[in-house]
């Protein structure tokens, strides 16, 4: 059976769309990452996915000065990210949606957008500081269900990334106070068992 003209170009239409909406997540996956080594293309989807949502960008596009995001993604709640940027003050946006941290990440439900107060700032600072993220991130098992934590750090020096599944204990005390530290300063709701407030 011979098929009508129309129809195989709508085809091969069709599959060309594929194939480019394809190739645009790809990159977009890479682009919002572009320095974290050793990021697996399923992490760096995951992430990205929930991070586009959000309409955040690659923390490496942001201008001078110093900036931090922490990307929460519990299994079962809904995804959180907090990004602190800081260069002669500092500035607050954080994200949550409506859908869940290991499934699709829904639409924006809630925005928070401020600068913080210099009290703030030099907490948030100290607190960056005792985490020592750039000594690089201790072993972390991972597992099935539960929450991700992502932080990813960007100053003049360069950039780092801790991705570290449902942390408890030594040796990630500082790094746990850090981001419900963030949290708290961002006012979102992500109560649970896992991250008290």
């Amino acid at each position: 059976m011979r098929r009508a003209p129309w129809l195989a170009a709508a085809i091969r239409s069709t599959i060309a769309i594929a194939v480019v909406s394809a190739a645009s997540v790809a990159v977009s996956d890479e682009a919002m990452f572009p320095h974290w080594k050793g990021l697996s293309d399923f992490r760096a989807a995951w992430y990205s996915e929930h991070l586009r949502a959000m309409g955040e960008h690659a923390l490496s596009d942001s201008a001078a000065g110093e900036h931090v995001r922490f990307l929460l993604l519990p299994s079962f709640q809904h995804p959180v990210s907090v990004r602190i940027d800081c260069d002669e003050s500092c500035r607050l946006v954080a994200y949550q949606l409506s859908g869940f941290g290991g499934y699709e990440p829904g639409e924006i439900s809630k925005r928070v957008d401020r600068r913080l107060s210099p009290d703030e700032a030099r907490v948030f600072n100290d607190q960056l500081d005792a985490a020592n993220l750039w000594s690089g991130q201790p072993e972390n098992d991972a597992g099935l269900d539960g929450s991700q934590w992502i932080v990813e750090a960007q100053r003049p020096e360069g950039y780092v990334a801790w991705d570290v599944w449902s942390p408890v204990g030594p040796p990630f005390e500082a790094f746990i106070d850090l981001c419900r530290l963030m949290q708290r300063l961002a006012a979102l709701d992500t109560k649970s068992a896992e991250h008290p407030q």
